[in-house]
């Protein structure tokens, strides 16, 4: 486990998305999920010859779920 000051600032020197979550509590995977593919899809669509018919979804569902990880 780091700080948040220590895990942002190593972000910002490599270049990475820094965004906090927890694998336990599920706190904020969704939304890192959902960051990572909205900036594939950004990068994607701006390396396409402007070809605006492929999309990318993220369907959230937790059917048949203990409520855990595994």
């Amino acid at each position: 486990m780091v700080s948040r000051e220590e895990g942002s600032e190593f972000a910002q020197q490599v270049g990475a998305l820094f965004m906090e979550c927890s694998a336990k509590t599920r706190e904020g995977v969704v939304a890192a999920f959902e960051e990572i593919v909205h900036r594939m899809a950004r990068q994607r669509k701006s390396a396409n010859t402007g070809d605006e018919k492929e999309t990318v979804g993220l369907a959230q569902t937790f059917e048949g779920s203990s409520g855990g990880c595994c």
